[in-house]
């Protein structure tokens, strides 16, 4: 199971070494490493996906840009963490997010580095995309000819 039990922003492994008749002690590897900036998102779906299973994460952090799917974490006899998405940052202080729930509502903002935010269904409409504009034919007057 994958999960940043301390709160650090560092993503922890919980390991149950085996299955069955061959049991072998339980693990967990406390990850110690250096890495680079980290924020994390808590979703707040609606009554129907309070957790926004399927939402995608749309993360622009300077010159990096990476979309994250939320899924419930299961995986071959493995359940992680499912209320929280990390996101790296390398060495970006902030990133720009959208997230698209699946009902193609989606939300905008800037998160700071070490920062855990809650985003709500919602709360913060993206602002429209401009698009260029729409170019029209042409209208051709009629002339007599003759």
């Amino acid at each position: 199971s994958a999960a940043d039990y301390d709160g650090d922003g560092r993503v922890d492994l919980f390991v149950t070494n085996g299955f069955r008749r061959r049991d072998g002690r339980n693990v967990l590897l406390h990850n110690l490493t250096t890495g680079g900036n980290w924020a994390a998102l808590r979703l707040a779906g609606d009554n129907r996906n309070p957790d926004g299973l399927g939402a995608q994460i749309v993360v622009s952090a300077g010159d990096h840009r990476y979309v994250r799917s939320v899924g419930d974490g299961v995986a071959g006899r493995a359940q992680s963490d499912t209320g929280t998405v990390h996101l790296g940052l390398a060495s970006n202080a902030k990133a720009d997010i959208r997230v698209e729930w699946p009902d193609e509502v989606a939300d905008c903002r800037t998160v700071t580095a070490s920062s855990v935010v809650v985003v709500a269904k919602g709360s913060s409409p993206c602002e429209p995309v401009n698009q260029p504009p729409v170019r029209r034919a042409r209208t051709v007057s009629a002339r007599r000819f003759g």
